[in-house]
Formats: structure tokens, sequence, C-alpha cells
């Protein structure tokens, strides 16, 4: 629950596929990706990545790890820029340990 994105009330946001969303602001997602990611790269012939991951574009996050790092929840241009370089960590991450991905 701490790693939760929040609306402006403070209520869990969730998904009607998967359920709760975890923060990517939050630094035990952040960890679980990229140890997740380390290891399905290291452990697999993976050629290539494919990121499907619009929805955390439009949830604004009210969550206190996002807050604490002077996010703006209403401003999209700064949600799409955190993402980006979310999704940019990731890419440099999968890259170091397989160089040969696409």
């Amino acid at each position: 629950p701490e790693t939760w994105v929040l609306d402006e009330r403070g209520e869990p946001l969730f998904s009607a596929v998967s359920g709760p969303i975890s923060s990517f602001h939050h630094a035990s997602t952040q960890a679980f990706f990229l140890s997740t990611l380390t290891s399905l790269v290291t452990r697999f012939a993976i050629d290539g990545l494919v990121w499907d991951e619009p929805k955390m574009l439009r949830l604004p996050d009210h969550s206190p790890a996002a807050l604490a790092i002077n996010y703006h929840p209403a401003d999209v241009l700064a949600r799409v820029r955190h993402a980006r370089d979310f999704i940019a960590a990731l890419n440099a991450t999968a890259r170091a340990a397989r160089p040969q991905l696409q």
C-alpha cells in the first residue's frame, strides 16, 4: 500500500485489470522494476522491449513519493517527463545488462 498511486483525496487508484497501481516515483517500485528487468534480460534471450504503459500518463499521482519530488499532478507535461525519465532509466538498465537489446 505504501507504493500506491493516490488520488487527490488520498485514495488508491485501481486498474480494472490488475488492481492497485504502484507509483513509479516510489523507491520500492523503481527497485522492483529495475531488479525484475535485469533478471529478465539476463536470464532469457530477449531481443527487445516494448513498454506498454500509457496509463501512467493519464493518472495524476498524489502519493507522498510523487509529492516529495515536487511533482505537480495537474501538470500533464510534467507527468509525461517523469514517465519518460522512468522508462529511460529502465532502458538504460536493460541495455547495461544486455547491450544487444533493441
